[in-house]
């Protein structure tokens, strides 16, 4: 097991530790989830904690306060994780603090955040696809079609609200997460996805079409000559 974690802050996009990162959740989830459907969850957590399993929400720990997020997804309270779902999960270990390695932290407390996701055990998951106006998320649910999808913005916008569901859930938000989320499943699979078609959804997304200048191209992360073991 491979995983990187630290008191404060994120992992850039294509450094060693955010792509050991990606690679164990892909270890973990590549059974039963697509890889649109792991990228998907992934660029959103790349926006909700930069990768690290161990980052407090503003990197500021207080286990006391119902609105302070923890870990890859920033379980929100803190708390439910800490002390209550994730207790008991193969390779629990958080960090209860920003300012020191608390006794018993470890970074495989990533694999246990994997495996409480993967199972809901915080029961997050919820049908909000009313809420989203500007992208025909219905596909993403329930939690067992999402784990199957194939289309990337589908998978990346239908995170954003059935789990996440963050207090700006705005089209800027959701293209910026879909980047996040080109990124990781480039790494996985060596290639772009298909861009999102008119399909299901009201257009074409605007970051194939506005976001980049006609003639641009994809912008390319080096990762390295690693090989992804699927």
């Amino acid at each position: 097991m491979t995983w990187h974690a630290k008191l404060k802050g994120a992992y850039t996009p294509g450094s060693v530790e955010w792509n050991d990162n990606v690679q164990e959740i892909w270890n973990q989830l590549s059974g039963a989830w697509t890889a649109e459907a792991v990228a998907g969850m992934v660029g959103n957590m790349q926006s909700e904690s930069g990768l690290n399993p161990w980052r407090w929400q503003s990197d500021r720990d207080d286990i006391s306060d119902p609105l302070k997020g923890y870990g890859l997804p920033q379980f929100t309270p803190a708390s439910g994780y800490i002390n209550d779902y994730g207790r008991g999960v193969e390779g629990y270990a958080p960090s209860l603090s920003t300012s020191y390695q608390s006794a018993g932290a470890n970074p495989s407390d990533g694999h246990a955040q994997i495996i409480v996701i993967d199972e809901d055990r915080a029961g997050k998951y919820l049908n909000r696809t009313r809420y989203c106006d500007y992208w025909d998320i219905s596909a993403a649910y329930p939690f067992s079609s999402y784990k199957r999808l194939t289309d990337l913005y589908t998978a990346s916008t239908g995170w954003l609200f059935d789990y996440e569901f963050p207090a700006d859930r705005s089209k800027a938000v959701a293209d910026a997460r879909y980047q996040n989320a080109v990124l990781v499943y480039e790494f996985l699979k060596g290639h772009p996805p298909e861009p999102p078609g008119p399909g299901p959804g009201p257009g074409p997304s605007p970051v194939y079409g506005d976001t980049f200048p006609r003639g641009m191209g994809w912008k390319r992360l080096r990762f390295g000559r690693r090989r992804i073991r699927e």
